[in-house]
């Protein structure tokens, strides 16, 4: 009877837990195929519901100089044969749709996904383009803001700065040194993009075959030789205080040209 009891209390006061330590591993890979199971089921139930609304959304550039989400709606419903909206989300390949869009030179990059609420985006971020550029061989294009080019589509509307004149096609060298010109071209349209003046004063720049450039601003007759694209800031000042001064007492159409090609001076040409 004392036999009895000594091992009836031992199995009492034994700790429960050493038994079921060979439970714990279980338990993990319990709740590893648990979890597993629920994503399996919440994807395909996903991949089952139908696409509510195609929401494009355009950053980068201003209305007037970029894509319009008309444009982009359509080259994916074109491209697809078919309206997304009210489509099966399983029929839908996503990183498709990114290479549909990427195809405008002018998109820089795209990012598409589903939310929460079954609304397709398309988020695309797009160049800025700074300049339009008419090379010596009739071809034209513009260039970015990182001196990219894109090709002058129909799907652009960029209203920026015009370059024309004996300017070689697009190309760069191993190190990406734009050629041809361009160098130039992309450096002067650079700076009188950001100088408000500037911006305000020049449409047009022509190349000559010395790469000197000759600047046609949007008001009055006179054109301004400006030269190669050397010593900029220093010619756009002594360019606004002839314009502060000399034009506007003068008069708009008082002179046909303005010579910035000389050193600290400002030779003029005035109108017969």
């Amino acid at each position: 009877m004392q036999l009895a009891n000594k091992i009836k209390n031992r199995i009492a006061n034994k700790p429960v837990g050493r038994n079921l330590k060979w439970l714990r591993p279980l338990k993990w890979v319990f709740a590893a195929f648990l979890i597993f199971a629920l994503s399996k089921i919440g994807v395909e139930y996903k991949h089952k519901q139908t696409i509510q609304n195609l929401i494009i959304k355009i950053d980068g550039a201003d209305s007037q100089n970029g894509l319009l989400k008309e444009d982009v709606l359509a080259q994916i419903e074109e491209s697809f044969g078919f309206d997304l909206t009210g489509s099966k989300i399983q029929l839908l390949d996503l990183e498709n749709i990114e290479k549909v869009v990427e195809q405008y030179d002018y998109v820089k990059s795209t990012d598409v996904y589903i939310d929460a609420e079954n609304n397709i985006h398309v988020d695309i971020l797009q160049r800025t383009p700074l300049v339009r550029v008419f090379d010596k061989s009739g071809a034209h294009y513009y260039m970015d803001d990182a001196g990219f080019k894109i090709e002058a589509d129909g799907d652009i509307r960029a209203r920026v700065l015009v370059v024309n004149g004996i300017i070689g096609p697009y190309e760069r060298d191993a190190e990406g040194y734009l050629l041809g010109g361009l160098h130039d071209v992309f450096l002067l349209a650079s700076k009188i993009n950001a100088d408000p003046f500037m911006k305000s004063l020049i449409e047009q720049v022509y190349v000559k075959n010395n790469y000197e450039m000759v600047l046609f601003p949007k008001i009055g007759k006179e054109h301004i030789q400006f030269g190669r694209a050397e010593d900029i800031e220093v010619k756009f000042k002594r360019l606004k205080n002839f314009y502060e001064g000399g034009i506007r007492y003068k008069g708009w159409n008082k002179y046909k040209e303005i010579n910035l090609r000389y050193k600290d001076q400002v030779i003029t040409k005035e109108s017969a």
